[in-house]
């Protein structure tokens, strides 16, 4: 599986660059040969509304770059899965390197049977996310081994840069608990993370 992961990023990575290289008007001779012979572009379903992107990309998720991007991407995550851990480095990355052409948005996917304290983990970082200081907190996360520890929350919103009394309060009142379970249900056609 590590190395079904690995693929998935791998192709995910160059499918990004070479979108972004034909979108720019730049020629890309081996995207163009790969998009024009591939499968998904024949089945790819081109008329994507706005009301479909509103569903798999609520505009209260956790996302960086234009809302009207011409690329949407959508990552399921799980903050306890290590191959959710090995796909966020690319996607971080890809995120950073096309923040202002590629709409990215987290979704979260915990699976508590598999990874403990995934749950309030994602919740914990939609709570940093509300005050603006997500992605440090969402970075903290992955960059920890091991086992998700749920005393380690507060150090990370403290060095994220969160109010810790704001933090405390919703974590406490699981005020993200519905919306981490809408991204659940959504997720159930998925049948692993990274997604």
């Amino acid at each position: 599986l590590s190395i079904f992961a690995a693929c998935v990023l791998y192709f995910s990575y160059f499918f990004v660059k070479s979108f972004i290289a034909i979108r720019s008007g730049g020629d890309d001779a081996w995207a163009n040969e790969r998009l024009d012979s591939s499968v998904s572009r024949a089945v790819a379903n081109t008329n994507v509304t706005s009301n479909d992107l509103k569903v798999l990309a609520p505009a209260d998720r956790p996302s960086m770059g234009p809302n009207q991007s011409k690329l949407t991407v959508v990552a399921f995550l799980d903050y306890g899965c290590p191959y959710s851990r090995r796909a966020d480095g690319a996607f971080r990355e890809a995120m950073v390197k096309y923040q202002n052409q590629v709409h990215f948005v987290v979704r979260d996917f915990p699976i508590e049977e598999l990874h403990p304290n995934a749950f309030q983990a994602a919740h914990a970082s939609r709570c940093a996310f509300a005050q603006g200081k997500g992605w440090a907190f969402h970075d903290a996360l992955f960059a920890q081994t091991g086992d998700i520890n749920p005393a380690d929350f507060e150090r990370f919103a403290t060095q994220a840069g969160a109010d810790l009394s704001v933090f405390r309060d919703c974590m406490s009142r699981q005020i993200f608990a519905s919306q981490i379970q809408q991204d659940l249900s959504r997720s159930e056609e998925h049948t692993s993370e990274p997604s």
